[in-house]
């Protein structure tokens, strides 16, 4: 049965598929909005499954009651994730504010924080290069590691050049 238009009516003919891990919790429809409450267990998921004849969820968006953070797939692989911090991975788990994986070795990171923004440039082995503004400065790093966090200032250039 194809859904033109939402009714009670028409909600109650299509019965959705509830199952005990989680509930429809309710659709709500107004002129202008309508609202689909999907709720799971605290440490459960919520998602919702986009299918065709060859596979059930091909694409997905999937919350993750556990550890707080919502996935996109896509083709049937994680294409972005958004986790409890806000933090934005494409094609990666974020390390950063805005994480982009560009392929299987150079990942581009943007990172904020109230006293310094950050470009970074990191590949697989964890080598990463920054370029940080703060203030009136311009901060070039590198040398990151488990020892050295924040990596080594390499340069600075201040306000009078």
């Amino acid at each position: 049965m194809a859904i033109t238009k939402v009714t009670s009516s028409v909600l109650e003919a299509a019965q959705p598929n509830i199952t005990s891990l989680g509930t429809l919790t309710g659709l709500t429809v107004s002129s202008t909005t309508a609202t689909v409450n999907i709720t799971g267990g605290n440490t459960g998921a919520s998602l919702i499954n986009f299918g065709d004849s060859d596979d059930g969820n091909v694409g997905r968006i999937y919350y993750d009651h556990t550890s707080n953070f919502m996935q996109f797939k896509i083709n049937d692989a994680e294409r972005m994730r958004i986790d409890s911090s806000g933090n934005v991975g494409i094609g990666c788990t974020p390390h950063f504010t805005f994480d982009v994986q560009l392929n299987s070795s150079r990942r581009i990171g943007f990172n904020y924080t109230d006293s310094q923004n950050t470009i970074l440039s990191h590949d697989g082995s964890g080598n990463i290069e920054s370029l940080g503004l703060r203030g009136n400065e311009l901060l070039f790093y590198s040398d990151y590691d488990a020892s050295n966090p924040d990596g080594v200032e390499r340069m600075r250039i201040d306000s009078s050049g």
